[in-house]
């Protein structure tokens, strides 16, 4: 008899528990706004067009809306210095003095190394901005190396995915 009132209070108890939790579960439900709504839904004629959200003239009208309120980079972006050479760029320093040499008709040998380090740009334009271009504003982890032939440096610029580059004035 005792053991029969044990289990029946325990289940009372379990029950009573579950009851709480299906009442604060319910109350974390999302609840349409209005009779007939879908929760999540875009309301009728808010959309981009009346074929959806996902209407493909849509999406490219709106791309073409953003990429027109896009600007150029306008005057100079400063260019990062650096000083130093940082061995951990033998990559890009090996990539850039071929490169030169092969711009210069030179020995790669007769290329110095100037300096070399890991510089944060200001945008997507890694510190070489082209007329009438428009660039992303964020700022992107890259290199600078400095090559000098002659009497003249040379610049290259590195950073994201892109391989170290000519800068050229």
């Amino acid at each position: 008899m005792k053991r029969t009132a044990k289990v029946g209070v325990v289940g009372v108890v379990g029950v009573w528990v579950l009851g709480v939790w299906v009442l604060a579960l319910s109350a974390c439900t999302v609840r349409p706004s209005a009779p007939g709504d879908t929760p999540g839904a875009t309301p009728r004629g808010s959309g981009p067009t009346s074929a959806g959200p996902l209407d493909p003239s849509a999406l490219r009208e709106q791309l073409r809306s953003a990429a027109a309120s896009l600007t150029p980079t306008r005057g100079v972006v400063p260019t990062p210095s650096v000083t130093g050479i940082d061995p951990a760029l033998a990559p890009h320093i090996a990539v850039a003095t071929a490169d030169l040499a092969s711009r210069l008709g030179v020995s790669p040998a007769a290329i110095e190394v100037v300096a070399a380090g890991v510089v944060t740009w200001p945008n997507a334009a890694l510190g070489c901005p082209r007329p009438g271009m428009a660039y992303a504003d964020q700022v992107v982890d890259g290199s600078l190396v400095v090559l000098r032939s002659g009497d003249r440096d040379y610049r290259y610029h590195a950073g994201g995915r892109t391989n170290p580059f000519l800068c050229q004035d």
